[in-house]
């Protein structure tokens, strides 16, 4: 079992930092695009995708780019033709190091993007250190998604294809009101037709991105609102576990983060971290929302053995109450929160 302290729960902005530490602003280089998602594809370069409204100086045929490879080494930014809008999509590796984007934006007319809601967009493995000659595959018409998915998760499962992870079909003023409550394969699975969700259903109506970690035992763990159970893949079984505690709901428009604690032999016993998001009602009408409505600073754990379930959530509370804020595992092992 891995352990912690509450001393690792870090916040970057936090008066307990020590007086001879400070930050600077580094510009080392412009992107042109903004990087609202971004991976690492190689050990130079890494991929950015952009909303593709937004109009950047990146330049490729005649049009602002919503996709790039930045050069890690030169901090130069390479414009990618990327088709579809790739504005709150997600993505992953496959066993073979192909990453695919997946799903998107319906664009409005200040963009040329086409539809990226059921978008495969794939980045091979490519040798060129500088990036030149690299593409991306990017044509829904040939390879696509079976259901139109705004704000899906994914992962990479036992068998190395990528599971994608519920979604929200038309774009709603704020809640998951026109679900995607399925789940589906890269490559497909089950002749390409989606498998129905009833997880997904119950944790609506704030359950986009939900959070989904692949298991020891080729098992998936999720989190949505602020339930959570474990799904078995093979047998399209779910097993219910203890809602999160005190209410706390970590999917969006409530965001907090998961991470999968650094596992340790001899058995690799897996606990999950959920840390911030927010107790607020998901049945309070959006426009009744308000931006200084309390973020939590509760961070939940639970160890996913049999004893570990039956135990359930444990609780303890960070410095400052994040929202929306990453978690990064360290090569030390700790957790880092940054606000």
């Amino acid at each position: 079992m891995w352990h912690f302290h509450r001393t690792f729960l870090v916040t970057l902005f936090s008066v307990h930092l020590v007086a001879s530490a400070k930050w600077e602003f580094v510009q080392n280089g412009t992107s042109g695009i903004l990087a609202l998602e971004s991976i690492i594809v190689s050990p130079t370069l890494a991929l950015f995708f952009d909303f593709s409204g937004t109009g950047g100086p990146l330049q490729i045929n005649g049009r602002s780019a919503w996709g790039a490879l930045w050069n890690l080494e030169t901090n130069e930014a390479t414009a990618l033709d990327v088709v579809s809008d790739t504005f709150c999509a997600s993505g992953g590796f496959l066993s073979n190091g192909t990453m695919v984007s997946v799903g998107g934006h319906l664009a409005g007319n200040s963009s040329t993007a086409v539809d990226g809601r059921m978008a495969l967009r794939i980045f091979e493995p490519c040798d060129a250190p500088d990036g030149q000659g690299c593409t991306l595959f990017d044509n829904p018409d040939l390879v696509h998604l079976a259901e139109t998915r705004w704000y899906p998760s994914s992962l990479r499962i036992f068998d190395g294809s990528l599971m994608i992870a519920g979604g929200i079909h038309e774009a709603t003023p704020f809640y998951n009101t026109d679900p995607v409550n399925s789940f589906e394969f890269f490559p497909s699975k089950d002749g390409g037709v989606p498998r129905p969700s009833l997880f997904l259903q119950r944790s609506l109506v704030a359950n986009l991105f939900p959070r989904v970690l692949a298991l020891p035992d080729g098992k998936v763990f999720m989190v949505a609102n602020n339930q959570s159970i474990i799904y078995d893949i093979e047998a399209n079984t779910e097993t219910i576990l203890p809602d999160l505690p005190n209410g706390v709901r970590v999917t969006n428009p409530f965001d907090g983060t998961i991470t999968l604690l650094p596992l340790s032999p001899p058995l690799y016993i897996p606990e999950v971290l959920v840390c911030g998001g927010t107790n607020t009602s998901d049945q309070i009408p959006p426009e009744q929302l308000s931006s200084q409505d309390a973020a939590s600073d509760q961070c939940s754990r639970i160890t996913l053995t049999p004893t570990g379930i039956q135990r359930g959530w444990e609780v303890e509370r960070m410095l400052e109450n994040p929202f929306a804020s990453p978690s990064l595992t360290t090569i030390k092992g700790n957790c880092l929160q940054i606000r």
